[in-house]
């Protein structure tokens, strides 16, 4: 399901400001390319659950921890390799439309860190401002 022509419309309106041309907006929202950035600030006041009180807390993307090659299921999938046997299917490469971006606050008190997912799914990427 694609914009209504109000919304591509005023889209248009805003992108002019930014420098982009209507034209190259226009074959973006007829592809549904639609790919923005999502711009946080270093530093954000927040919650502390452990300090108990609102502080300035530096903000990092949390990325993804190094796979462990001794975990039950890629030990199960390793040793269904071995042998003579027929072909087996290999580990699942799905994906997804849109994932929950996750960011990490830490706390310069305590020196805790706090999660915070961004809304439910999103196709859009988070920077953090310099």
């Amino acid at each position: 399901m694609g914009l209504s022509r109000r919304a591509k419309k005023r889209i248009c309106q805003l992108m002019k400001h930014s420098g982009f041309s209507r034209k190259r907006w226009q074959s973006c929202l007829h592809k549904k390319r639609r790919c923005f950035l999502m711009k946080f600030p270093k530093e954000i006041n927040a919650y502390c659950p452990h300090c108990r009180k609102h502080v300035k807390m530096k903000v990092k993307i949390a990325s993804k921890g190094k796979a462990r090659t001794t975990a039950i299921g890629n030990r199960k999938h390793e040793r269904s390799l071995l042998g003579h046997g027929g072909k087996r299917a290999g580990e699942k490469s799905v994906k997804k439309q849109g994932k929950r971006q996750k960011l990490m606050l830490t706390c310069p008190e305590c020196s805790k860190k706090t999660p915070r997912v961004l809304r439910g799914r999103t196709k859009k990427k988070v920077e953090i401002q310099r």
